[in-house]
């Protein structure tokens, strides 16, 4: 009996030592989708910072980003972009932000440079669809003041 008990506490805490990394990883992981699935609404709550929002208003945005969030990350997946897909972008814009490129020529740029095949162009055109949905609706609630500083915002930005 004696000896039974410390083997019993040993093995409880070798199950402990090798379950405690595995459930960090997962809960890591947990936490990566999420982070996934509302960044362009967590991005829209964010920009609206200078429009100092209602309470109300605030609410109505996150009900408007809970409702466009889901179908937004759907449509991310669908795009399936690669890491090096991610990254020409990025380099792109950096480049086109450099030249002073605007408009569809700028659009045009950073799509060459990401070599999107016909699938991925199609999600991408449906994401930027649901994402100016989303946007269009949150402007909705906001009065016309709230939308000049918004404006004002914007405006400083490209200068």
């Amino acid at each position: 009996m004696k000896k039974i008990i410390p083997l019993a506490l040993l093995v409880c805490w070798m199950v402990a030592v090798v379950a405690q990394p595995v459930a960090a990883q997962e809960e890591k992981k947990k936490k990566k989708k999420q982070r996934g699935q509302n960044s362009s609404a967590k991005r829209l709550v964010a920009s609206l910072k200078a429009a100092e929002l209602t309470d109300e208003q605030m609410a109505g945005v996150k009900k408007i980003a809970a409702e466009h969030g889901k179908a937004i990350a759907e449509l991310n997946k669908k795009a399936a972009l690669t890491a090096e897909q991610k990254t020409a972008r990025t380099e792109a814009t950096k480049k086109a932000n450099a030249d002073g490129v605007k408009g569809k020529e700028r659009r045009d740029l950073i799509a060459k440079m990401m070599k999107l095949s016909d699938a991925q162009t199609e999600a991408m055109a449906e994401l930027k669809k649901k994402q100016g949905e989303m946007r269009k609706a949150v402007m909705e609630l906001l009065t016309d003041e709230q939308k000049s500083k918004l404006g004002k915002k914007r405006n400083k930005k490209e200068n």
